[in-house]
């Protein structure tokens, strides 16, 4: 909202106007009482974000999207990958002062099990080492979702989280989902 102003303060009413439809956009979304969405929908709510961040951020911001064709209409648990892209905004690229870039990338993935959704945010920000980290709200809150909507999976097919980081190298963390989800 305070990007809000400063569009106002400075006359940018074509900005502003934007900002503010995107905003509304992303509220709708989020009070929509369904639990589940498809890939799809979740990567138009985060364009909305990431164009709202880059208010702030200016040309610091950058972000690309790689996704399998086949799998933007998969189904996933609404809002599981944003606070995932916050995180890599807040903790990685911002620390940084520099330009920094967000990439998610989903595809399938196969493995002893089967096949999966991979679902890959990473960014070029600061990096930590696991022993530095401590898991805040949004982290949290993506693990425990992740449970409570893939729990009726059989043993071998629930969802998981990795994270991949290092000092100076950037953050990558991993969701790993059926391609099929059951209904909860």
């Amino acid at each position: 909202l305070g990007g809000f102003a400063a569009l106002n303060r400075m006359g940018d009413r074509e900005s502003l106007e934007r900002s503010i439809l995107a905003l509304k956009d992303m509220l709708r979304y989020t009070l929509d009482h369904e639990s589940i969405a498809t890939v799809n929908d979740e990567l138009v709510f985060i364009t909305k974000y990431l164009e709202l961040q880059k208010m702030r951020f200016q040309h610091r911001l950058k972000w690309e999207f790689s996704v399998d064709p086949d799998l933007r209409s998969m189904k996933i648990p609404k809002l599981i990958i944003q606070p995932l892209v916050e995180n890599a905004i807040i903790h990685g690229i911002e620390p940084t002062g520099e330009t920094g870039t967000i990439l998610i990338d989903i595809k399938k993935t196969i493995d002893e099990t089967g096949t999966w959704g991979l679902i890959a945010i990473e960014d070029t920000g600061i990096g930590f080492t696991l022993l530095m980290m401590k898991k805040g709200v949004g982290l949290s809150n993506v693990e425990r979702r992740l449970h409570l909507c893939y729990s009726n999976q059989s043993e071998h097919r629930k969802a998981g989280l990795r994270i991949l980081s290092e000092p100076g190298q950037g953050c990558r963390i991993e969701l790993k989902v059926p391609l099929e989800l059951k209904s909860v």
